[in-house]
């Protein structure tokens, strides 16, 4: 109880509460911080209104892509600021509120990595931006092309001008001079243009100054880009095709599947003309499963399954003899020949109709009921000697087996009695 007592008395009411497991693993909403440290605005009415942050995302974006350029990005963001202003407020605040809303996907991702609170000036943002997705490997890549710039054939000369200052707005911090500049663009062009340089020149081109080269060119470029010449024209050869990438790749597919199409077609042909000529069917002789199965499969079946794979249409005018129909000798698997069977004639046993001449026509009658039916009708073929199976029937009409037929005993009489009349010979 001492002890209790004590435990009271030293209680601190600063010590928290205990928490639950669950207060553990929710997370806490108070403890989110920012990337951006944002500077205090003195005006109290500071408002971004709602047509700039349409206008940053539908004309300002930036994903992250490798074709995308961070450097007009930056460009175009800070052109978009430019365009309104606000008292009390200064352009690092209005710029770092605006920013996060350019970026999306990857860019946007990168963003929110970033550490609390580490962002506090608009340029230290745009150098981490143009650190990480402008990385010092491609501005090595566009100073050598830059150094190492030459004219593409048949390009006039404001098109290499004008391709020429895309690659120094690409990579604004190249380091290079402006008269360096000038040579590297003055050694790439081809030997007709830089002739017409040097005559418009007076001869005296290299003698300029770097500055005066730089303006010298840029008239010249415009001059013929206002003026172009005929003979400036691009000429095109027949059977080529001058493409950028995006439409050589998509000719180059179209080609593809063109050819896979025209290759399944001549399958298709090849595998419609095979016939076979064993069995009729549309595949090769080689592939036919009436010849591997020729000897387990009786030679009535073969034909029936030849018949069956002959395509159907009209009777032939002319009937196929069959080339087997003269075989006097049976090969077996085993690879004996077996000599065509000798045909025995078992005579037909005789009738004795001196007698009674109506057995001979119980007899035919018989025969008509029991096998005329599959003669007439051509399902079995008769030959000179062959055994016909005879019912139980007529085999006892031939063997004389059966009961002979009684004469009729013409009317016989009952005798009947009703009441007192009897009569015995009622019919």
């Amino acid at each position: 109880m001492a002890q209790h007592q004590g435990n009271v008395l030293n209680w601190d009411p600063a010590e928290p509460a205990v928490r639950t497991l669950r207060d553990y693993v929710l997370p806490v909403v108070t403890g989110v911080q920012s990337y951006i440290q944002l500077p205090a605005v003195a005006a109290n009415n500071f408002e971004i209104k709602l047509p700039i942050l349409q206008m940053v995302h539908s004309t300002v974006q930036f994903g992250g892509l490798p074709t995308e350029d961070p450097i007009t990005h930056i460009a175009n963001f800070l052109e978009l600021c430019g365009t309104f202003k606000y008292n009390g407020v200064t352009e690092d605040a209005i710029r770092l509120r605006l920013y996060p809303f350019s970026l999306r996907d990857r860019a946007k991702s990168w963003l929110d990595s970033l550490q609390a609170n580490s962002i506090t000036t608009w340029e230290a943002l745009a150098l981490k931006f143009l650190a990480k997705f402008f990385p010092p490997s491609e501005a090595t890549k566009l100073r050598g092309e830059i150094n190492n710039f030459s004219q593409f054939d048949e390009e006039s000369l404001y098109d290499a001008w004008e391709r020429f200052k895309k690659l120094l707005r690409k990579c604004p911090h190249h380091g290079i001079e402006k008269w360096m500049l000038v040579h590297n663009f003055y050694n790439g062009l081809c030997g007709t243009t830089r002739t017409i340089i040097d005559v418009a020149a007076g001869g005296a081109f290299m003698s300029k100054s770097g500055n005066e080269a730089y303006e010298f060119l840029e008239e010249m470029a415009m001059n013929n880009y206002q003026w172009p010449s005929e003979r400036d024209r691009n000429k095109k050869v027949a059977g080529m095709h001058e493409l950028d990438v995006i439409t050589a790749l998509t000719a180059q597919v179209a080609s593809l599947t063109k050819q896979l199409q025209n290759n399944s077609m001549a399958t298709q042909v090849m595998q419609i003309q095979a016939v076979c000529h064993n069995c009729g069917g549309p595949h090769p002789f080689e592939q036919c499963m009436v010849v591997e199965m020729n000897n387990s499969i009786p030679m009535e079946q073969v034909n029936m399954m030849g018949n069956f794979n002959r395509p159907q249409g009209n009777l032939p005018s002319n009937t196929e003899v069959n080339p087997k129909e003269q075989c006097n000798a049976i090969s077996l698997r085993s690879g004996k020949k077996l000599e065509e069977p000798v045909k025995k004639s078992i005579p037909a046993p005789k009738v004795d109709v001196e007698n009674d001449g109506k057995v001979e026509e119980e007899v035919i009658e018989d025969l008509e009921k029991k096998q005329s039916p599959e003669i007439l009708s051509n399902k079995k073929k008769l030959e000179d000697y062959e055994i016909v199976a005879l019912t139980e029937e007529c085999s006892a009409i031939l063997q004389k087996k059966l009961p002979p037929k009684l004469k009729d005993p013409d009317s016989f009489a009952i005798p009947c009695s009703i009441r007192d009349c009897h009569d015995q010979g009622l019919m």
